[in-house]
């Protein structure tokens, strides 16, 4: 008597299906569903790079008549379209696009100012600022002086991100 041959998967074969799944879901999709958090972390690169780009234009051109002013709001952050600096100088339509401009577009996230790189006090907005012929962060007034405790960009929305600036002048991602 013959039997019918059977038809189906072996449990080794569902055994290797399942843990190819498993392994999947482990390591793959986090990765397609969690993107909570990623837009804050674009907009600190592009604080990073903005910043960098402005202190080393402050480095590079140290005459006394330019001035290498970064203006500050909780939605952009660049450098001031007035030149010589002015206590109320402000950012121009056509700087939204530039390289050395950041405009915050998306209305979830806001950026925040504070006057010492380990948190400190919130700095008001709009805010002024430079960068010296080290590269340091010094106010506005004149004469300049040296932030002491350097300065943190604080970036809020999905998830909190943050940019220093020490002393010294060394921009960095913190925490």
């Amino acid at each position: 008597m013959k039997y019918p041959k059977q038809l189906g998967f072996t449990l080794i074969e569902l055994i290797v299906v399942m843990i190819l799944i498993a392994i999947l879901s482990v390591t793959a999709l986090p990765k397609f569903l969690g993107k909570a958090g990623t837009e804050e972390i674009t907009v600190q690169d592009q604080l990073i790079a903005v910043l960098r780009l402005m202190q080393n234009r402050a480095m590079q051109n140290t005459e006394p008549n330019t001035c290498h002013q970064v203006l500050f709001t909780s939605v952009q952050l660049g450098s001031a379209a007035i030149n010589p600096c002015s206590a109320t100088s402000s950012f121009s339509l056509q700087q939204q696009n530039d390289a050395d401009q950041l405009f915050l577009s998306d209305s979830n996230i806001r950026l925040s100012l504070f006057n010492a790189s380990t948190g400190g006090t919130e700095l008001s907005s709009p805010f002024r600022f430079r960068f010296n012929s080290l590269g340091q962060p010094v106010t506005d007034a004149s004469p300049a002086t040296r932030f002491d405790s350097g300065l943190r960009l604080g970036v809020t929305g999905a998830v909190n991100a943050a940019v220093c600036i020490e002393s010294e002048g060394y921009i960095h991602t913190c925490t």
